[in-house]
């Protein structure tokens, strides 16, 4: 910094012109002072006007390894010794539109200038084995089971099938999802899984409660009849990872403890690389601020050394004693005042801001309330087919005569006082013959829903300052949410509390006798149901198989 004395005095430039050749002395290069841990990020240093914006990352950061990637690779090797497994995809549940979106079970695809893209081209079905329907070396194989299996997994393809955001309720991942988030009700614990439950996929398919989706239907067709859901919760990000089992295997090497224990922590563990993708990427956008800013900083402090030494050597001997103490003067007088306007000028700019904030959330909430209110892109659910009606019609036919049988019985048996309760067995029959797959028409919630629901609607009867009235409206108030809580959701109980609420009160005999009713039902529907062989019912028996359990101990 010397060489600035060495110029001869008359082509010794101005002030300006001596500040500029000194900054032009600064123009080396970041990595000669930045340290070995952000060298990475660093390029070489431009002029004070061009380095007002951060640097861009340039090719070398391209081509620095990704993490998550390895990672990722890693875990999905793991999937190997899963015994049974065809395969799996993963859905993380997005908050602000309330859907599962597929993610992607690849390396980040970059493109021809090296910049990371989405992963929209990444694979999102991991594929084990193929499926025996599709293998054309198998007895089970056929021609349109190959040609969906290539549609599942083939990206190349002009009709490729890649999995769309899913509500909850819809497909095989929203099924399971919406199961999943009621399972911790009543007589399911809260610990690491030890069991998982297998859907048919098949079954979803047909189910005409599930609206119309071309890619179940193709996964069904592929040969993926096997599902099952396992969820995740990695500090917020939330998902559910789908597994796909053999249906021709061994069931019990499947569902072995041990081998079920393994896919929950692969699946956990999937979850948590899927989720530090993000961290991970804010963390190096972090990285390369911070050696952008230090740089920043420590070039200004520079320049303002060699202007004030330069303004220094011009400055009179005068002004150099007496300059800074009027200033200090000014300054002490002024203070008090001027901390008072800034204070105010504060309170002014954050309550803008706070007002700003709130009228964006209010706008942003709703226009999501109008985008909701006009629907989704879900169709409309397939008609049930004469043979499936015919079936429904015999099924209901049967388990009414059966029931308006008993009613009659009981009314003569008890000379008319009591009698069963038909209108809310008319919903259970609903259910149980034409939505036979799904989790509301099962014994475990028809029968533990309706116990609820009835013992609420009793109790409340008890409050003899309640009107008549509110009765019948806080009975379903308290019986359906409380449902869903404990994870027995069963519509035909919200009528039942409805019923009770309102008829003669506390007549828990009358309850007795209503449950009788509910049991007949599901009887009926076991035994009408499984004489198809396109139906199935129940899907599972949990409190049968808990009371084993606790028998067997």
């Amino acid at each position: 910094m010397n060489s600035t004395t060495t110029t001869p005095a008359a082509a010794r430039p101005g002030l300006r012109g001596s500040l500029t050749s000194q900054r032009s002395m600064l123009s080396f290069r970041r990595t000669n002072i930045a340290s070995s841990e952000t060298r990475e990020d660093s390029t070489p240093s431009v002029s004070s006007a061009e380095d007002e914006a951060p640097p861009a990352h340039t090719s070398t950061a391209a081509t620095t390894p990704v993490v998550d990637v390895d990672m990722m690779s890693q875990t999905l090797a793991l999937c190997d010794h899963i015994i049974g497994l065809y395969g799996l995809e993963m859905f993380n549940f997005e908050y602000s539109s309330g859907k599962l979106v597929s993610v992607g079970l690849g390396p980040d695809t970059k493109s021809d200038e090296g910049d990371v893209e989405s992963q929209n081209s990444a694979p999102r079905l991991f594929i084990k084995r193929r499926t025996q329907e599709s293998d054309d070396e198998n007895d089970y194989y056929t021609k349109d089971a190959a040609e969906s299996y290539d549609r599942l997994t083939n990206q190349t393809r002009d009709d490729y099938l890649a999995a769309s955001p899913i509500e909850p309720g819809l497909s095989v991942a929203g099924l399971l999802w919406s199961e999943m988030s009621s399972s911790h009700g009543i007589g399911q614990g809260h610990g690491g899984q030890d069991s998982v439950v297998w859907r048919d996929v098949q079954e979803i398919a047909d189910d005409p409660d599930q609206p119309y989706d071309e890619r179940l239907q193709h996964l069904a067709k592929a040969g993926f009849t096997l599902a099952a859901g396992i969820p995740f919760d990695c500090n917020g990000y939330k998902g559910i990872v789908v597994i796909y089992g053999n249906p021709h295997g061994s069931r019990s090497k499947l569902n072995d403890p041990i081998n079920v224990r393994f896919m929950v922590h692969v699946a956990n563990l999937l979850g948590s690389v899927a989720a530090i993708r993000t961290p991970l990427d804010q963390q190096k956008e972090f990285r390369r601020l911070e050696a952008y800013n230090n740089w920043h900083r420590l070039k200004i402090k520079l320049l303002a050394v060699v202007w004030f030494g330069g303004a220094t050597k011009k400055m009179p001997e005068g002004k150099k004693q007496t300059g800074l103490g009027k200033d200090d003067e000014k300054m002490d007088r002024r203070s008090s005042l001027q901390r008072l306007q800034d204070a105010s000028a504060r309170l002014r700019t954050d309550f803008k801001q706070t007002v700003s904030e709130v009228k964006d959330s209010v706008r942003s909430k709703a226009t999501r309330w109008a985008k909701k209110c006009q629907g989704g892109n879900a169709g409309i659910p397939p008609s049930f087919t004469w043979t499936a009606t015919m079936w429904s019609f015999a099924g209901i036919l049967i388990t009414h005569l059966v029931l308006s049988g008993i009613n009659v019985m009981i009314g003569k048996l008890s000379d008319g006082d009591l009698s069963l309760i038909l209108a809310p067995l008319g919903a259970l029959t609903t259910l149980q013959y034409n939505l036979t797959a799904a989790p509301a028409s099962q014994p475990r919630n028809a029968i533990l829903g309706q116990i609820f629901a009835i013992t609420v609607a009793n109790c409340i009867a008890y409050i003899k300052q309640l009107p008549k009235w509110l009765k019948p409206v806080i009975a379903p108030a308290i019986v359906i949410p409380g449902m869903a809580r404990l994870g027995i959701t069963h519509p035909p109980a919200g009528a039942a509390a409805v019923v009770f609420a309102a008829g003669k009160p506390m007549r828990w005999d009358l309850m007795g006798v209503f449950l009788i009713g509910v049991c007949v039902a599901i009887f009926n529907a076991v035994v009408i149901n499984n004489l198809s062989d396109k139906r199935q019912y129940p899907t599972s028996w949990p409190l049968l198989k808990k009371a084993k359990k606790i028998v067997l101990k």
